[in-house]
């Protein structure tokens, strides 16, 4: 849980932060990646952990994305969005599942543990962020950009590790309304 009380950081500047990583995700209009993900997961059944090759590619800074996942040849799952509505197919589920749904709402049970288009650009570092955001320190070189996101399922609420060096998102984590992490990411190239 991310309720802990935390000293605010008044050595880092709030709108800079902000503007910088607005003007970041500015330059990433059309973007395509190629690479390895980790999931990893825990519900009613236990921990779970699956990794994959993943293409991913958008256009219109996020609201045109496709996002293909495959395991040792074998396709995981196929999704994309527009700026209205996202779709999943899952051809490993049993039976296989095609999802439709608007970008606004969280694909319902799915196998992929995130809460569609919006999370996953989100988790990339790859939104802009709004001008009002909390930014905490609970110790020394360890910064933490907080903001309110609109309601996608039960993610509410972004944290941010901020690097201090670059004011640079390293670390991101989805919160629902109580606190409780629902996904994380960390970046390795901000």
């Amino acid at each position: 849980s991310f309720a802990d009380a935390k000293v605010p950081a008044p050595t880092l500047d709030v709108l800079a932060i902000v503007a910088q990583q607005n003007h970041r995700v500015a330059g990433l209009k059309i973007f395509a990646t190629r690479g390895s993900a980790e999931l990893r997961w825990h519900d009613e059944k236990g921990d779970h952990f699956e990794q994959a090759q993943v293409d991913l590619a958008w256009r219109n800074g996020g609201d045109d994305i496709s996002l293909r996942a495959d395991k040792m040849g074998e396709r995981l799952a196929w999704a994309g969005a527009n700026a209205q509505q996202w779709w999943l197919f899952e051809p490993k589920r049993e039976p296989s599942r095609l999802w439709l749904g608007a970008r606004n709402t969280p694909v319902p049970d799915s196998l992929l543990p995130f809460a569609g288009p919006d999370a996953l650009l989100e988790l990339l570092a790859a939104k802009p962020w709004p001008e009002k955001i909390s930014l905490s320190q609970d110790r020394p070189g360890t910064f933490w950009a907080d903001f309110d996101r609109p309601k996608r399922g039960a993610w509410v609420k972004t944290r941010v590790q901020v690097e201090t060096n670059t004011g640079f998102p390293s670390h991101i984590w989805l919160v629902d309304a109580k606190g409780n992490v629902l996904a994380e990411s960390e970046l390795s190239e901000p």
